[in-house]
């Protein structure tokens, strides 16, 4: 038989399933629409088994010649008068029952496969012998091959569904590959394209509330003891009568025991904010067409936050696609890069809206929000803006979400190119990411070691290295001096703490458009790392999108202060004579402020328009409140160490930087009774509620 002719009944016996398939040649498709239009018009039962076309009719007819056959062949042999030929009736009977089921399902199987192996069966066992009629002969081969066929089309037909479906469930993961990888190399914005978002314009900021995420650290120490005693006793017969029975000696032991266990433990934990995870809720106004105002909440979660949120999302599609699975394996090698390449600039904003407020009215810029609405006046915000055309800040990622829900729920993203995904994930960088990343991007390890440099913060700024001071060198660039000192705040605010490239250019030239701030600031980088001393220019880390400075190797005065008065902050006045004339050089240092050169370097380049000085003013709020702590401690030193008049002026001041701070008040009250000042001990009682 001939390829041609092999495939063209392969589709032939495929159509006598589904009832779909267009017939074609000799006539065919008049003969099937025939038997289509025949058939409404028949009973209910003759629908039953009416054929859907010439090839269902075909083993119809041969299922029905079968029953035919067998139930003759099963006449003659009741009625011969030879014993021999009644042994047919053992393979007629079964034949007959095949073959009607066979007409109910004609594409079968197992009609064919039964139907076929019971004529083989009488053909080969040739039960009556040679004499019996040749048209039984002729009956049982062409059953026989008629089955064998149409099980062979069958099985070839089923093969090459199975490549179709494989080839299809290749094709669908390549196409999963493509769109990971997207968006591993690129994350889509959010912006006002993304499909089911809302849209605020015009909005004024009303109020800000931030939050930090809570990081616990918690130990438990014990110590078990367990003591146990064992006492007993020993005895022996000899010469026991009866010796058959018990022997000669017979041995009684007695045995006590006793124990006590004793198990001590302790647990202690504490609690701090950490300060690179930054959310916010926002309050903002919006003007009716009507004149009235309207308020839009904007919740913000923190980048620390976001990615738990993704995270979660994507070990859930992990195990809904199966363990080892095409798809599985997938999506396990894109979603790590995934999930790190999430960027949030929620501490950013947050600092820019704070500092928004301390503004005046009529010179506070209008805020742009879009985010997912969460109810008729609350959004999840997944993008700022800040003014009618200033750069987009992504907050929470709202198009990375639809792009997932998507991909989970089988809908592909656009096309992707033909070929496989590459297998290791490109890095989430922008060409003008690698242009900067080559120019600053230079790793200590190159140099062999990064020199210490020493920065005091606390009464003027003073950076020195190995080299020498290199503080007018700084100082002298007021540009220069604003993105480092900015970057240095940020790390010394929260350690490894970034900022994007789009947040950074914004502070540096507020109010231009979004392609003449990248072009200024990377410019601007560029000078950080030619024209600043090395000490300085190449702790300006660039990593794809993300800039911070490298703050390793540091000794920076008002992080050890800070530090000072964590340590001093539980002394509660148990201080020796050195820690306590250690505490009173600390309390002297901190008298001035942070980084005094600060507002005049702020507003000569941006005229305080940006967010970088809400970064340096809670760092200064943080100092003020460490030489609270310090001034307290100082005084219940002072006290302890029975000179009242010292600890009065110590915790006065403390009272003074901290007014609620109790603690204070009862070290006061106890100095000012030692020293008789007693009017103000009993004014503070009655301020504080004190017993």
């Amino acid at each position: 038989m001939r390829l041609d002719h092999f495939t063209e009944l392969r589709f032939m016996l495929g159509s006598a399933e589904s009832g779909d398939r267009e017939s074609d040649g000799e006539g065919k498709s008049d003969l099937t629409a025939w038997l289509t239009s025949v058939k409404p018009r028949l009973p209910r039962l003759l629908q039953r088994v009416w054929p859907a076309d010439l090839v269902g009719a075909v083993l119809i007819v041969a299922f029905a010649w079968s029953a035919f056959t067998a139930g003759a062949i099963t006449y003659l042999a009741m009625v011969a008068s030879n014993p021999l030929q009644r042994v047919l009736i053992g393979f007629t009977l079964p034949i007959i029952v095949i073959a009607l089921a066979g007409i109910l399902y004609p594409t079968k199987l197992w009609t064919l496969i039964s139907n076929g192996a019971l004529w083989l069966l009488l053909l080969v066992t040739d039960p009556t012998g040679p004499n019996h009629a040749p048209w039984i002969d002729a009956t049982a081969v062409g059953e026989v091959a008629i089955s064998s066929v149409a099980v062979l089309l069958d099985l070839a037909r089923n093969r090459q569904t199975k490549q179709l479906l494989v080839g299809r469930s290749r094709a669908t993961v390549n196409q999963l590959g493509w769109d990971l990888f997207s968006l591993s190399t690129a994350p889509p914005v959010t912006d006002e394209s993304v499909d089911g978002v809302v849209v605020y314009k015009a909005l004024k900021v009303g109020e800000i509330e931030r939050h930090f995420d809570q990081v616990t650290s918690a130990s438990i120490q014990g110590q078990m003891q367990h003591a146990f005693k064992m006492s007993g006793s020993g005895s022996s017969i000899h010469d026991v009568p009866l010796r058959a029975l018990f022997g000669d000696t017979r041995s009684f032991y007695e045995f006590n025991g006793s124990g006590i266990s004793d198990v001590q433990l302790g647990l202690s934990g504490s609690s701090r904010d950490d300060l690179t995870g930054d959310a916010f809720v926002a309050v903002f106004e919006q003007r009716l067409p009507d004149g009235t105002i309207d308020t839009i909440r904007a919740i913000v979660p923190s980048e620390g936050q976001v990615r738990s949120y993704v995270g979660q999302l994507l070990n859930a599609w992990q195990t809904q696609l199966g363990l080892n699975t095409d798809s599985e394996q997938m999506l396990r090698k894109y979603s790590g890069t995934i999930y790190q390449g999430i960027a949030s600039d929620s501490s950013y904003v947050g600092d820019r809206l704070t500092s928004i407020l301390r503004m005046p009215q009529q010179e506070q810029p209008t805020v742009m929000v879009i985010g997912e609405a969460i109810g008729p006046h609350a959004v999840l915000a997944g993008a700022i803006r800040f003014g009618p055309s200033g750069p987009l800040y992504q907050l929470f990622p709202v198009a990375l979400i639809h792009a997932l829900s998507a991909l989970i729920a089988g809908r592909p993203l656009p096309k992707p190119p033909s070929g496989l995904p590459p297998t290791t994930p490109a890095p989430a960088e922008t060409s003008e990411a690698v242009g900067i990343a080559s120019a600053i991007l230079e790793s200590a390890s190159q140099n062999g070691h990064q020199g210490r440099l020493s920065i005091s913060t606390l009464g003027g700024l003073r950076l020195v290295d190995g080299s020498g001071d290199l503080t007018s060198a700084l100082l002298d660039r007021k540009v220069l001096a604003f993105l480092w000192l900015y970057l240095f705040a940020r790390g010394l605010r929260s350690g490894q703490d970034s900022v994007t490239r789009a947040s950074l250019a914004d502070e540096l030239s507020p109010g231009l458009d979004a392609a003449t701030q990248r072009s200024r600031l990377r410019g601007r980088l560029s000078e950080l790392r030619n024209q600043l001393p090395a000490g300085l220019g190449r702790r300006v880390i660039v990593a794809g999108d993300r800039i911070r400075l490298d703050l390793t190797d540091c000794d920076v005065d008002a992080e050890q202060f800070l530090e000072s008065a964590r340590s001093y902050s539980t002394s509660k006045g148990v201080l020796s004579t050195e820690q306590l004339a250690s505490l009173e050089s600390l309390v002297a240092q901190s008298q001035s402020s942070f980084l005094t050169e600060w507002d005049e370097i702020e507003q000569h380049v941006n005229a305080g328009r940006g967010g970088a000085g809400e970064v340096v003013a809670n760092l200064r709020h943080s100092i003020e409140s460490a030489r609270s702590i310090l001034l307290r401690s100082l005084g219940e030193g002072y006290l302890a160490h029975a000179n009242a008049e010292r600890a009065v002026n110590a915790l006065e001041q403390a009272l003074e930087l901290s007014p609620d701070d109790e603690s204070a008040a009862r070290s006061l009250v106890a100095a000012c009774l030692q020293s008789g000042r007693l009017v103000r001990a009993e004014q503070l009682r009655k301020e504080f509620s004190l017993a």
